[in-house]
């Protein structure tokens, strides 16, 4: 009799574990820059006191800065209140991404999807050129972290029908689907080009096997485009592209390229070994070919950056998760065949990374979060003391995992400005530059 995850309790305490520790990972990651931001309309700059507020905020917030209305709606909606409740939901949010992992493996119960499971969590960990900012920042976590869980509740179904897994269909379900699909559609430019690139290839591949399709997936699809183009269609989002002339172009081309080469080589070398151990071993094709489109699909979402204003280290997001589950559906493959042991020697690998970057990052949020309660605590002694303006220390990050609290030379301008707007002062002050008496 097949399992459900609250009577699989391997997988259980592996989903508990994973929600402790992203909730105090979260806990202990500090509001920085853009949150304090979002805390006021785009309206009328106004305090967010009411949810009603949200929505005119956001219609602006179309017209500028950009068309991510869905994550900076549910950042503004956050913001409203204690920090506590997104460091729930946000841990939350996380055994949802691994609850959508582990439907790719139906056919491995107890340890063994745990073990699978526990591999990829380490390949996001290891891999993740900015993973505090991805996962842990709230304005960040909202934007890709929370953007992943909805673009793969999106493919889900595509993937499910190609890997012939079983997936619901009741019309409450498919409607429910659809609105996923425009969510979806519309979260992230980049990321939701990459779901629906992979989205296409998949129902085209059912097409040529099954010679039709069922109702709900072009009906998804199409909902999902029209997200995106709703997404895209925005004045704020026109602001974010570069522009276009084959100079800046060439320049951002040659900038993705070499920022991959050197952050994602190595993730992309693990890929190939696994993929040609599974070819060797006449693995199952349709999960071969479901890890080939999932590569592509995170090419496809760092292409898109060619075409933009900027390009950050956290857009490697979609691009590692993508590539984390690609490598997953080869591993389970592995672990069938007389190649298991290449899989356990990679499992190993990753594991002794883990370690040294698990101390590392650990020691990094550690020490940000310690600086995070000085800063506080100054903020209260001015406060109590009447003051106007305050000065606070600048904290930079030294790995990935850890959140950076930057301020502007100039205390009027951003992010001093919202900051000081948001702890009730007329200035903020970098350490350094305040006036001289």
């Amino acid at each position: 009799m097949k399992k459900t995850a609250f009577e699989n309790r391997p997988l259980l305490l592996f989903f508990c574990a994973l929600f402790l520790c992203m909730f105090a990972l979260s806990a202990m990651t500090p509001l920085v820059s853009d949150d304090y931001n979002y805390a006021y309309s785009f309206l009328d700059f106004t305090r967010i006191t009411k949810i009603s507020q949200i929505f005119p905020s956001m219609a602006a917030h179309r017209i500028r800065p950009s068309g991510r209305v869905f994550a900076h709606g549910l950042l503004q909606l956050f913001m409203m209140g204690p920090k506590v409740f997104f460091n729930l939901c946000n841990a939350a949010d996380a055994v949802l991404l691994a609850w959508l992992f582990s439907r790719y493996f139906p056919h491995r119960r107890g340890a063994g999807q745990v073990l699978l499971l526990a591999v990829g969590a380490m390949i996001i960990w290891n891999f993740s050129p900015a993973f505090g900012e991805d996962f842990l920042w709230m304005d960040g976590a909202l934007n890709y972290g929370w953007g992943l869980s909805a673009l793969l509740l999106f493919l889900w179904p595509f993937a499910a029908e190609y890997l012939e897994l079983p997936c619901r269909r009741r019309p409450l379900e498919w409607l429910l689907f659809c609105l996923i699909a425009f969510v979806a559609g519309s979260y992230s430019e980049n990321g939701s080009a990459s779901m629906l690139f992979a989205a296409f290839c998949l129902m085209l591949l059912i097409l040529i096997r099954q010679k039709k399709l069922p109702l709900f997936l072009p009906a998804g699809f199409l909902m999902a485009v029209l997200g995106f183009v709703w997404l895209m269609s925005a004045p704020g989002t026109a602001h974010r592209g570069a522009g276009i002339s084959l100079s800046v172009l060439g320049a951002n081309y040659v900038h993705v390229l070499s920022t991959v080469r050197a952050h994602l080589l190595p993730l992309y070398l693990l890929y190939a070994a696994l993929l040609a151990a599974a070819i060797s071993c006449k693995a199952d094709k349709r999960r071969l070919i479901l890890s080939c489109i999932l590569i592509l699909a995170g090419l496809a979402s760092l292409a898109s950056f060619v075409f933009a204003a900027y390009f950050e280290l956290r857009h490697f997001c979609f691009t590692v998760v993508t590539a984390a589950l690609a490598c997953l559906l080869l591993l389970g493959e592995l672990l069938d065949t007389p190649r298991r042991l290449l899989a356990h020697i990679c499992a190993a690998a990753l594991c002794v990374l883990f370690i040294f970057n698990a101390a590392a990052g650990a020691i990094d949020i550690a020490v940000g979060c310690s600086k995070w309660r000085i800063r506080d605590r100054r903020i209260r002694e001015a406060r109590d003391a009447g003051a106007s303006t305050v000065v606070l220390d600048e904290y930079l990050c030294s790995s990935p995992y850890g959140i950076s609290f930057k301020l502007n030379d100039f205390g009027p301008d951003w992010p001093n400005m919202w900051i000081a707007e948001y702890y009730g002062f007329d200035v903020v002050y970098k350490t350094g530059t305040e006036p001289q008496e």
